[in-house]
């Protein structure tokens, strides 16, 4: 009998935490007890992410939490037994969380032409999960290409998402 592949569940936090740190505990707490492998969690530099001036700015940093914030969560996650991925859309977070208990990053589509923090994510050496809703064929095939530039042996994971919005 074939042996069928496992299922792996991740629970995004992504700003469900809507800034409060206590909420986020809470989160984590719930995919614990929901025995999910492991906890995505969405993490930014406010100053390398977005300019004052843009008009999502005021909500943004609203439920920013800080890298001290984070760095406990990451933790705390590990500690609890989830692997924790990052979501991440700039740079500077991906050299924040290089250092840290964390199983890889998740690159949305919408950043899979910033080159800077692909070269980034994929030095690392952490597994690196790509959103590709919305994505070409000759522009996924190039972005994988670019990872393997940097690292021939990084393990990726397509994920196709509907890009309703």
């Amino acid at each position: 009998m074939k042996k069928l592949a496992s299922t792996y569940i991740l629970a995004e936090m992504a700003s469900s935490h809507e800034g409060n740190p206590k909420l986020a505990e809470f989160i984590i707490n719930g995919a614990v007890k929901a025995k999910a492998n492991g906890i995505l969690l969405q993490i930014i530099n406010l100053d390398t992410y977005i300019i004052p001036s843009d008009k999502d700015y005021k909500t943004i940093k609203s439920i920013y939490l800080n890298q001290n914030i984070w760095s406990k969560l990451i933790k705390e996650s590990a500690s609890r037994g989830l692997d924790v991925w990052a979501n991440v859309y700039d740079v500077e977070s991906v050299k924040f969380c290089k250092n840290k208990p964390i199983k890889g990053f998740k690159l949305h589509s919408s950043n899979l032409e910033n080159e800077n923090l692909i070269y980034e994510a994929a030095k690392s050496k952490k597994e690196l999960l790509l959103s590709v809703g919305g994505m070409l064929q000759d522009e996924i095939k190039k972005v994988i290409k670019l990872i393997h530039s940097i690292n021939k042996k990084a393990k990726i994971c397509l994920m196709y998402g509907l890009q309703n919005f």
